[in-house]
């Protein structure tokens, strides 16, 4: 995926990707053969990334220290901490991001199971120990079902939901 957080996205300093097609071929991609969009870099479908060659930018030390250190205090002051959870569920839409949306649906600190929609930010959600996938999805299902019902906004998710979900 293209990952992203604060401004900015891995798309930003990928020059290279090396894959292993489904059919077991290694392919390599330069960056102008690639096509990234919002959370996504349109990799062959199947396709597995064995190696990235990122072109990054010399700064001087001092300055990326503070820059990190300012990014993990605003992570930790946004971001639950202390207890195993998901990342970001969904992508943000337009215009509007999907924890405030969750947030406004009023589902902050709701629990199915072991899992909770994070009290600090809904779009988050947090196991207290012993969740389960389904409880995962079924958390994810409610808050798209509310934020659409309240708001009309269709929350697209961010994770992939691997393996048999049909039963």
């Amino acid at each position: 995926m293209n990952a992203g957080a604060y401004g900015s996205e891995l798309e930003q300093v990928v020059d290279q990707v090396e894959l292993m097609t489904s059919r077991g071929e290694p392919v390599c991609l330069t960056r102008a053969e690639m096509s990234f969009s919002y959370r996504d870099c349109h990799l062959p479908s199947g396709a597995v990334v064995m190696r990235v060659r990122m072109g990054l930018r010399k700064e001087e030390p001092a300055q990326v220290s503070v820059r990190v250190r300012d990014l993990a205090r605003k992570r930790k002051a946004s971001q639950p901490s202390g207890s195993p959870n998901s990342g970001s569920m969904f992508r943000n839409p337009p215009g509007d991001y999907a924890g405030r949306l969750i947030d406004a649906a009023g589902l902050k600190g709701t629990r199915v199971g072991a899992c909770q929609i994070s009290e600090r930010h809904g779009n988050f959600i947090v196991n207290h120990g012993g969740a389960k996938a389904i409880e995962v999805r079924q958390l994810m299902e409610l808050a798209q079902r509310e934020v659409h019902k309240q708001f009309g906004i269709e929350l697209v998710p961010e994770v992939k939901l691997l393996g048999d979900w049909e039963s």
